[in-house]
């Protein structure tokens, strides 16, 4: 599907592929056959006024440390190129990235939460010209407050097969920032999203990236929080007829309740009498702990299809 790979089409505008992608933060790696058809003085300030100037980019920036190091990127494939003009030496540009962080800086609610750092933001578009932005943060002992492969790949499937979540009510197991929950509610389609979490910084976290998502959703969107060791549909007032989950087998010690968990819910109908059904997106980072987890699902009674 490709919705969130840096591989745009060569006939593409190069300056608006590049803010799409400057959005997501993709990787400078990345970027690197991008920003050498951007070499031309014009070109370097259309990137300036387009991209390090974008309305969403000022308001919802990338990491300080990200857009330092795709201008040096920037910078060392123009001087690479023989290009003799540099747009007044990027020192407009720079002022640029430093000029986007203060702008917002005084905003609390924002930037600033005691329990997170390096806080930053990414913004996505969807085929359906709506944006999902998220706030995100790097918290080593929090791994619900970044993104996640497999978390994107799920976020894809639901953009190219709406039909599958059409007028369904949806529950989403570990949302962390919510990224897929809310591709989700703003192009699935779906009656009601009920996305869940746990610790109070993710819960906090999820629940201002909903406020942030709030103007083109269309659907019943509510967060829970959830102990999968204590908590039911029936506690949480939650009817689901589909669940999705992503990136959520990693810890071997949560991989028990998680399984209890789905086979609770997938153990009766919904009131409705709908089927309900789950889907688990998960990375093949390690063999051992999927393997682990189908194991775990095969001895609860879960069937499951992979």
């Amino acid at each position: 599907i490709a919705l969130f790979d840096p591989m745009e089409p060569s006939e593409a505008d190069p300056v608006i592929t590049l803010l799409s992608l400057y959005r997501q933060m993709v990787p400078a790696a990345k970027l690197s056959s991008l920003l050498e058809r951007l070499t031309s003085y014009e070109h370097q300030q259309a990137v300036y006024n387009q991209v390090i100037l974008d309305p969403v980019v000022v308001k919802y920036p990338p990491s300080m440390k990200y857009q330092q190091r795709i201008l040096k990127e920037y910078v060392e494939i123009i001087q690479r190129s023989g290009q003799e003009e540099i747009f007044d030496d990027h020192h407009l540009m720079t002022l640029g990235i430093t000029g986007s962080i203060s702008r917002i800086s005084a905003d609390e609610d924002l930037l600033r939460d005691p329990a997170m750092r390096e806080i930053s933001f990414r913004t996505y578009s969807l085929p359906n010209n709506k944006t999902v932005t998220v706030r995100l943060a790097e918290q080593l002992d929090q791994v619900g407050l970044t993104t996640w492969e497999a978390g994107l790949y799920l976020a894809e499937l639901v953009v190219a097969h709406p039909d599958l979540f059409r007028e369904r009510e949806c529950l989403e197991l570990g949302s962390g920032i919510g990224f897929t929950g809310l591709v989700l509610a703003k192009s699935g389609g779906c009656s009601r999203v009920v996305l869940t979490d746990y610790t109070d910084a993710v819960m906090r976290n999820l629940r201002l990236n909903i406020a942030l998502n709030m103007e083109d959703i269309t659907c019943q969107l509510d967060s829970y929080e959830m102990d999968w060791e204590r908590d039911t549909v029936e506690t949480l007032s939650i009817d689901p007829t589909l669940i999705l989950a992503a990136d959520v087998v990693y810890d071997i010690d949560a991989v028990r309740a998680l399984c209890v968990v789905l086979k609770q819910l997938l153990s009766s109908n919904s009131k409705s009498g709908q089927r309900r059904e789950a889907l688990v997106a998960t990375t093949r980072r390690n063999p051992t702990k999927l393997e682990f987890f189908l194991d775990v699902c095969y001895r609860v009674g879960l069937t499951q299809e992979v």
